[in-house]
C-alpha cells in the first residue's frame, strides 16, 4: 500500500492498495501510527523500517515492511508498506519448535495494526499510562505531561482530535492549545509589545540575540514590530523605526518625505504583521483549532508569505494562495515553509481568482480562511502598530515648525489605510492618499486591467477600506516603478546616484529597502506634494512593504528586456519616470466621490461574497460602530494573549 504523507487528513492517506484483505484496509483508510509519525514528522529523515511484525484487529500475524519515498528536495512525500501474512507459516514453526523445543520460549508480542481513530484512543491510554493516573485525578503538570505526550505522538493530526482529547482531559479546547503551544515552546506578544518592544521581557531579547532575522523560531514572533535593528541575525529594537528620507535631488520636490522600511521584519515584509493580526485573535479566543483547521492565507504575494511564516511559528497547518506571475523568490520561499502553495491564473489584478479558490476550499469545513481583504485584524494591526510607529517616526525626525502634511498607500488589502487612521487623529489637518496602478484604475476610473505594481491588488475595493476617511486617489504608472527598481539596483544606477545627485553611500544601500509597492507608496508622495504645493516645512511619510531582495529575478528581467544599463540611460529613467511625474491621474475626492468608491463594494462583497448590505452600510454610516471599535480591540486582544501565556507558563518558567 502507499500512504500520501502530503494529504489533508491522515485518517484518508491511503492511496493505493494491492491485496487488502491482508490488512482489512482500502483506499481512503486511515494510517497506522508509522505513517501518522511521519505525517507530523514531515522534515525528518526516516531509515527505512524492514521486516518487523504487526498484527490485525482480527489476528493475523504479517511481517511488514516500511519504505519511505522522497521528492526532489529530499523529503518525504509518501511511504509504500508491504505486508506478507506469515501466520500459516508461523503455525508451522509453532508445531516444529514443539517437537524440537527443549524448554519454554517467548514470542514477543507483534505491533497491532489499527484505524486511525482506534490509534487515538490507545494513544491516549498509552498518555494516561504514562503519567500514571486516571484524567480525573491529573493536576494541571499530569494534564500538560499527556499532552505532550499526545502531541509528539501525532494525535492531532486525526480530524476532531481536539474535541475528543480536550473532553477526555476534563479541559477547554483554548487550554488545550496553550498546553500543546507550551510543548512547541510558543509564547505570543501583545500588541503592546509591538508598540513598545523595549518592554519585551529581558530573558527574551536576551536569547534573539542568537537567533536570525528570518529564522524559523517561535522567539521571531517577537520581531513584528518596525522598531527591530537593522540586522540580518541577533538583532534587538531601537526607538525610532528603520526609514529612508527621499532627498529633494532625488523627488524633485521641496517637501520631506520619508519611508519607513518593512525590510526588516522577518520575511522581510510588513505583512507578517497584518497576519498575525488575523490570526492571533481566532487563536486565543479558541475559535481556530490548531488540531484541526488549516490556516489558508489568499494573497497577492506577501500576506500569504507573513501567514505562512506565523502558521510555522504558531504550529498551525497553512496553505497559501497566490497568482501565478509573481516573482520566483515568492514561490521559492513559500515551498520551504508553506504546507500547501496554490498558484491561481493571472498577475496582481486577478483577485477574483484567489477569491474563486478560496470559496471552493470553504467546503472544506477544515479550511479557515484568513482573507486579508475582509480580515478586521489587518486594519487593527496597523491602526495600533504601522499608525502608531509613523506617529513616533515623526516626531523623532521633524524640524520646529514642521508640518506632518500627508500619508500615502498603495491599496493592496488597504491594511495600511488604517494606520493612516490613526494619523488623522493625531494629526487633525493630515490629508490621506491611496494609491493604485494606472493599468488598473479601479478607484479613479471603476477601471480594470493587469499591472505590474507587485504587492498591491486590483479590480475591486476591499472590505477593509475606510474609504469615508480617505482624501485622494493617485493612479502610478507600472512602467515608472520597475525602471526606478532597476535604477537603484544596478551599478550603473548606482553610480548615477553618486557621481551625478552627490547622494550618500548610506542612502544608495538604502534605496536598496525600496520594493516595487515601496517605489510607487513614494511616487505617491511625490504627486500629493505636487498637487498641494508643500514646502520645505511639510512632512509626508509612507511605508514600503518590502525590498529589492524580493525582485532579483525582475532586474534581470528588466535587463534581459532593455539590454545592458548605462549611466545615461539611469539619468533618464530619473528624468522621466521620478522627477517628470506630474499632477494627472489623481483625484482629491468629495465627499459624492467617496461615496461612490465605497459603493463598489456592494458587486464584490455582497454579490460575490455573501456580505450583508446591511453590514456594507454600517462601514459608511457608523464609524465608531465599526471603525472605532475595531481599533480598539487591541487592549482585549492583549488581555487574552496574556492570559494565553499564563496558561502555558512558559513567560514564568525563562
Amino acid at each position: 500500500m502507499v500512504h500520501d504523507v502530503a494529504a489533508k487528513h491522515p485518517e484518508h492517506s491511503i492511496v493505493i492498495i494491492e491485496n487488502g484483505h491482508v490488512t482489512g484496509r482500502k483506499v481512503g483508510d486511515g494510517a497506522s501510527h508509522v505513517a501518522m509519525e511521519q505525517v507530523r514528522n514531515a522534515d525528518a529523515q526516516p531509515m527505512d523500517h524492514l521486516s518487523y511484525l504487526t498484527k490485525t484487529p482480527d489476528g493475523k500475524i504479517l511481517k511488514s515492511s516500511t519504505m519511505y519515498i522522497r521528492g526532489k528536495g529530499g523529503k518525504v512525500v509518501a511511504i509504500l508498506g508491504i505486508n506478507y501474512d506469515i501466520s500459516s507459516l508461523l503455525m508451522v514453526e509453532s508445531a516444529v519448535r514443539e517437537l524440537t523445543a527443549a524448554g519454554d520460549s517467548t514470542q514477543t508480542e507483534p505491533e497491532k495494526i489499527i484505524n486511525v481513530n482506534d490509534v487515538l484512543d490507545e494513544l491516549i491510554a498509552q498518555s494516561v499510562a504514562l503519567v500514571g493516573k486516571p484524567a480525573a485525578l491529573m493536576n494541571k503538570e499530569d494534564k500538560m505531561r499527556a499532552i505532550g505526550f499526545l502531541s509528539q505522538s501525532g494525535a492531532f493530526l486525526v480530524t476532531k482530535s481536539g474535541d475528543k482529547v480536550a473532553k477526555y482531559f476534563g479541559i477547554s479546547k483554548y487550554t488545550l492549545y496553550s498546553y500543546i503551544d507550551k510543548e512547541n515552546n510558543v509564547i505570543i506578544p501583545t500588541i503592546a509589545q509591538m508598540q513598545h518592544p523595549e518592554t519585551i521581557p529581558e530573558k527574551i531579547q536576551a536569547k534573539l540575540k542568537n537567533v536570525g532575522l528570518w529564522d524559523v523560531n517561535p522567539l521571531n514572533l517577537f520581531r513584528i514590530t518596525w522598531k527591530n535593528e537593522a540586522k540580518e541575525s541577533g538583532g534587538l529594537y531601537q526607538a525610532v523605526p528603520n526609514y529612508v528620507e527621499i532627498p529633494s535631488e532625488l523627488s524633485g520636490v521641496k517637501c520631506r518625505i520619508v519611508a519607513m522600511a518593512g525590510k526588516w521584519f522577518p520575511t522581510g515584509c510588513h505583512k507578517v504583521g497584518a497576519s498575525f493580526g488575523c490570526l492571533a485573535p481566532r487563536l486565543v479566543t479558541g475559535q481556530f483549532d490548531a488540531n484541526y483547521h488549516h490556516a489558508v492565507w489568499p494573497s497577492t504575494g506577501n500576506y500569504c508569505r507573513g501567514g505562512a511564516f506565523n502558521s510555522k511559528l504558531l504550529a498551525v497547518d497553512s496553505v497559501a494562495i497566490l497568482p501565478a506571475e509573481m516573482s520566483k523568490e515568492r514561490f521559492d520561499w513559500l515551498s520551504k515553509i508553506a504546507g500547501q502553495v496554490i498558484a491561481t491564473p493571472g498577475c496582481e489584478s486577478n483577485v477574483k481568482e484567489i477569491f474563486d479558490k478560496t470559496w471552493e476550499l470553504k467546503q472544506d469545513p477544515s479550511m479557515m480562511i484568513f482573507n486579508q481583504f475582509e480580515e478586521m485584524g489587518n486594519p487593527l494591526w496597523h491602526y495600533n502598530v504601522t499608525g502608531y510607529a509613523l506617529a513616533d517616526l515623526f516626531e523623532a525626525v521633524k524640524k520646529p515648525g514642521q508640518n506632518f502634511a500627508g500619508a500615502c498607500f498603495t491599496s493592496g488589502s488597504a491594511g495600511t489605510m488604517s494606520a493612516g487612521d490613526l494619523l488623522k487623529e493625531r494629526y487633525p489637518g493630515l490629508k490621506l492618499g491611496v494609491g493604485e496602478a494606472l493599468q488598473c484604475p479601479t478607484i479613479l476610473e471603476n477601471g480594470f486591467g493587469g499591472h505590474r505594481i507587485e504587492g498591491i491588488g486590483d479590480k475591486h475595493i476591499p472590505w477593509i477600506h475606510n474609504v469615508k476617511n480617505t482624501d485622494m486617489a493617485i493612479a502610478i504608472d507600472d512602467e515608472d516603478s520597475q525602471r526606478l527598481l532597476r535604477l537603484f539596483n544596478t551599478k550603473e544606477g548606482q553610480k548615477y546616484l553618486k557621481e551625478e545627485l552627490k547622494l550618500s553611500d548610506e542612502l544608495i544601500e538604502k534605496l536598496t529597502w525600496l520594493g516595487i509597492s515601496g517605489i510607487a507608496n513614494v511616487l505617491c508622495c511625490i504627486k500629493m506634494a505636487k498637487y498641494y504645493e508643500l514646502t520645505e516645512n511639510d512632512v509626508l511619510a509612507t511605508v514600503l512593504t518590502d525590498s529589492a531582495a524580493m525582485y532579483g529575478s525582475r532586474i534581470e528581467e528588466l535587463n534581459e528586456m532593455h539590454g545592458a544599463y548605462n549611466v545615461e540611460e539611469a539619468k533618464l529613467d530619473h528624468n522621466l519616470h521620478m522627477l517628470g511625474l506630474k499632477t494627472d491621474n489623481l483625484m482629491e475626492l468629495t465627499y459624492t466621490d467617496r461615496k461612490r468608491i465605497h459603493n463598489l463594494k456592494y458587486y464584490t462583497w455582497v454579490e460575490q461574497q455573501a456580505r450583508d448590505v446591511k453590514d456594507l452600510n454600517a462601514l459608511w454610516y457608523d464609524t465608531k460602530g465599526t471603525w472605532d471599535a475595531v481599533h480598539a480591540q487591541a487592549a482585549e486582544l492583549d488581555e487574552l494573549i496574556n492570559e494565553f501565556n499564563e496558561a502555558t507558563g512558559l513567560l514564568k518558567a525563562l
